[in-house]
């Protein structure tokens, strides 16, 4: 289960939050970003060892959430969800 290590008001100064389970083989990234003038929590996760820039975009997956507690909340439910489904 992936837990919230960072309030929500980390993610207003545009900074990335990124974490890892299953021993460093799931990764994750989590940053607001403006999207048709509206706040969101951007959401990216990977299954693999390499860093974000060195994986191919094709196997990431991304999601957007509402930039809230409740969408902070569905966003870590979600990750939780995606590094569940690999193997350990």
């Amino acid at each position: 289960m992936i837990e919230k290590m960072m309030n929500l008001n980390y993610f207003t100064y545009k900074k990335p939050f990124s974490g890892s389970d299953k021993g460093n083989r799931f990764k994750y990234v989590i940053q607001m970003q403006e999207v048709e003038e509206k706040k969101v929590l951007h959401v990216m996760c990977y299954v693999g060892e390499k860093n974000s820039k060195e994986t191919p975009d094709e196997i990431k997956k991304f999601r957007d959430f509402e930039f809230s507690e409740e969408g902070y909340e569905e966003a870590l439910d979600w990750l939780s969800i995606e590094s569940d489904k690999i193997d350990t």
